[in-house]
């Protein structure tokens, strides 16, 4: 028989403690949704794009995109497109299909009457909002503007 002892040596490494804060901050999508057609109260729909066009469509101003938290600007002309918002009153409903195929949902929320190529100077980085701008003739000098802001 026999007893034995042992002797044991232990170390511990503790490391210091740091103090981590998160600091949370409003991101913006690093996408643009883009906008492919807009609908105006219970009008046709009209498609949407970055160039101009001579189709019964809308012309995208601004390089903002759906969801960004800022304005949107579009341009357009046409006799059907300016009798869809020559009917629009305050609370009109305008219907945005995206790029991502989501719905977006606006109310119109002001009707101004505006010297033409004017409507960009509405544009603001604050507000989720779309100007719509409308002339019915190329040589007409002024334009109808709508202002719809989004509907949660």
């Amino acid at each position: 028989m026999g007893i034995g002892l042992g002797l044991g040596v232990t170390i511990s490494v503790i490391s210091p403690r740091s103090n981590v804060q998160a600091v949370p901050q409003q991101s913006t999508p690093s996408y643009g949704v883009s906008i492919e057609s807009i609908q105006i109260g219970s009008s046709d729909e009209f498609s949407v794009t970055v160039q101009p066009s001579v189709s019964r469509g809308l012309q995208q101003l601004s390089s903002s995109g759906l969801g960004s938290r800022s304005s949107i600007v579009l341009s357009g002309a046409g006799s059907s497109l300016y009798e869809a918002g020559s009917e629009a009153t305050l609370g009109t409903s305008v219907t945005v299909l995206g790029s991502n195929n989501g719905i977006y949902s606006y109310s119109v929320t002001q009707v101004l009457s505006r010297e033409r190529g004017q409507a960009k100077s509405l544009m603001t980085d604050t507000k989720d909002e779309l100007i719509i701008a409308l002339h019915r003739y190329p040589w007409d000098t002024t334009e109808l503007v709508l202002i719809a802001s989004y509907r949660q």
